[in-house]
């Protein structure tokens, strides 16, 4: 993942440092941002540098679009397809709208280069620390926290998530070029922001989690090519039945039955309340419990009235294990995680449930457990 802090640093680079100049829009939900990415694409027709930043917010994503258009650039090729202009009328008009990127605080950073870092156009040192916004980023520093001790996150770390990014095969990459391709990103890109309606952003967000879907499903047919039924013998079909819960109830009790803290919901909750996403890292254990709980799962016999709640019980485990392996990548995946930690929350509920159409099998059939038996947990546990 890249943090805000890092959109900072590598806006400034392209921003100070290219040739030509950068403009970023952006789309915003609300402003609680919760997780962090970007990608850059060069098109294949016009080899235009875009860059695209994207922050996860508990409701929807915070969109930065990057490229060598500024706002002037833009109006300009708009007029002139509305009204032919001589070379003079050109120069003038390019002049007038140069007046209109101006340096209200001559600290150093155009007016709308401020929206991007979120500084102050009208104070040269939006955070009061003795030196001047346009300073601060060239020393990459952060221009909203009170120095000495406020430069940016570590360049190494930065790049590599920016190599990663663009080569690796992950979520946040794929969600980029299919809305490079997507009507409402023309429209961004030749109108700029105030041409998105809510319709447009609530098919994005549409479009986003029903591709996040997509991208964390689970193989059902290799899933479920492993099942075995329990063969039919001299055991009537209820002994079967609670041998198979047993069986389940055991690995519920060997496998999750932990600590509040080691709870995986817990450390997702505290990780993303600080955000901090190197605790996701804490989730590593996790990952491995439910890989061979899966394991042992589909090692059961399963009697054929059990088959339905069998094949719900893969799946819910097989889809926790990829829902929290992809949580635990959300440097790499910033989308991807962001997608799975809803997933994740979604799928606990659907567990609860599992279990409670487990207690109504039991009771609807008359199941006994003995004590000690550790299909009891089904008909012990608060759910």
């Amino acid at each position: 993942m890249v943090s805000e802090v890092a959109f900072l640093k590598h806006a400034r680079r392209l921003l100070i440092h290219s040739k030509s100049r950068v403009f970023a829009q952006e789309m915003r939900y609300n402003k609680e941002v919760k997780l962090g990415g970007y990608f850059m694409f060069r098109t294949k027709a016009t080899r235009t540098l875009i860059v695209i930043f994207l922050l996860m917010l508990s409701s929807g994503i915070t969109l930065y679009v990057m490229t060598k258009e500024t706002p002037e650039s833009r109006l300009a090729k708009n007029l002139g397809k509305i009204v032919p202009l001589t070379p003079e009328q050109q120069k003038l008009v390019d002049s007038r709208l140069d007046e209109l990127s101006g340096d209200s605080d001559n600290d150093g950073l155009k007016d709308w280069e401020e929206l991007i870092y979120k500084t102050d156009p009208k104070n040269p040192d939006t955070d009061g620390d003795g030196t001047n916004d346009g300073d601060e980023i060239k020393q990459e520093r952060n221009p909203l926290i009170i120095g000495p001790k406020d430069s940016l996150s570590n360049p190494i770390a930065d790049e590599k998530a920016l190599q990663d990014a663009s080569t690796s095969n992950t979520f946040t990459k794929q969600f980029g070029e299919t809305l490079l391709s997507s009507d409402v990103f023309v429209g961004l890109m030749q109108n700029g922001t105030p041409s998105l309606s809510q319709g447009d952003t609530e098919a994005l967000a549409n479009q986003l989690a029903e591709d996040g879907k997509k991208f964390l499903a689970v193989n059902e047919d290799e899933l479920f090519a492993s099942i075995r039924i329990a063969p039919k013998d001299t055991h009537t079909e209820a002994y079967s039945m609670i041998k198979y819960l047993n069986g389940l109830g055991k690995i519920q009790n060997e496998y999750f039955m932990v600590a509040p803290e080691d709870d995986p919901a817990s450390i997702i909750t505290e990780a993303t309340k600080s955000k901090d996403v190197k605790r996701f890292a804490e989730l590593k254990k996790s990952i491995s419990i439910f890989g061979a709980a899966l394991a042992e799962v589909k090692a059961l016999s399963v009697p054929r009235p059990l088959l339905d709640v069998h094949k719900k019980e893969l799946l819910l485990l097989a889809s926790m294990e990829k829902q929290l392996t992809a949580i635990m990548d959300a440097e790499k995946d910033p989308l991807g995680a962001s997608t799975a930690i809803a997933g994740y929350i979604a799928l606990r509920k659907e567990g609860a449930l599992l279990h409670k159409k487990i207690l109504e099998i039991i009771q609807q059939n008359h199941l006994v457990f003995l004590s000690g038996d550790a299909g009891s947990f089904f008909t012990e546990t608060s759910l």
